[in-house]
């Protein structure tokens, strides 16, 4: 699974660059994003699904903090 490290970053600039590296993978493969936006938390989960990506889990992994795992 690869890793998207987004910290700092914001809707829409998150979505964006998620699925840029979504368009890289083949068909089953996961991302991990790594948000620190509560807005993020949302949306990009949200716009995930609207492109036809599964969203396997949002985890906050440490205080304001997410890992979003999308799959192909």
């Amino acid at each position: 699974m690869r890793t998207l490290a987004l910290r700092g970053l914001m809707c829409p600039h998150t979505f964006v660059r998620a699925k840029l590296a979504m368009e890289a993978l083949q068909a089953g493969e996961q991302l991990r994003v790594i948000v620190d936006n509560a807005l993020s938390k949302v949306d990009l989960p949200r716009s995930a699904q609207l492109h036809g990506y599964a969203v396997l889990g949002v985890e906050e992994i440490e205080p304001g903090v997410w890992a979003i795992t999308l799959q192909k």
